[in-house]
This record gives structure tokens, C-alpha cells and sequence, in this order.
């Protein structure tokens, strides 16, 4: 797969994975480990799109806003 396009990605990623979704098409561990510096953040879900009641919704928006370099959605955003 070394010339696979995912080998050749240059800018920073963040892939988030629900551990418990049960499919096939997607595979974070398998593109994270092809895209150099990139970072899996699992998470405690089995949905694919996480809906906001799911209780990995606060760690998604938190590893977003980390990556993102954002305010934490609780504290007010400046502007």
C-alpha cells in the first residue's frame, strides 16, 4: 500500500473512530498507520456519525477542538 494516496498526505490528521461500530469500509487503524504523524483518537461508540446524545459526543468535541487549536465549547468563544 506504499502508494496508496493516504501514504502521501503531508498535513495534519486526526482520525476518530467509534471502537464498537460494526462495518467493514472503514478502517482508522489501517489509514492511520499509512498517514506519517497522524493520531487515532477511539471512541466509545458504535455509531458512525455521532449523534449528540452519544456519550462519546464531549470527547469528540474535545479531541476536535484540540486538534483544531479551538477554545473548549464550554468557555465562551472570543469575537
Amino acid at each position: 500500500m506504499a502508494g496508496h494516496a493516504t501514504a502521501r498526505q503531508r498535513a495534519p490528521v486526526c482520525l476518530q473512530r467509534a471502537q464498537r461500530q460494526n462495518d467493514s469500509c472503514c478502517h482508522g487503524y489501517d489509514h492511520a498507520g499509512l498517514i506519517q504523524g497522524s493520531r487515532l483518537v477511539p471512541l466509545d461508540s458504535a455509531n458512525h456519525l455521532l449523534p449528540e446524545q452519544d456519550p462519546a459526543w464531549p470527547r469528540f468535541l474535545g479531541e476536535l477542538d484540540a486538534f483544531l487549536g479551538s477554545a473548549p465549547r464550554s468557555q465562551p468563544v472570543p469575537g
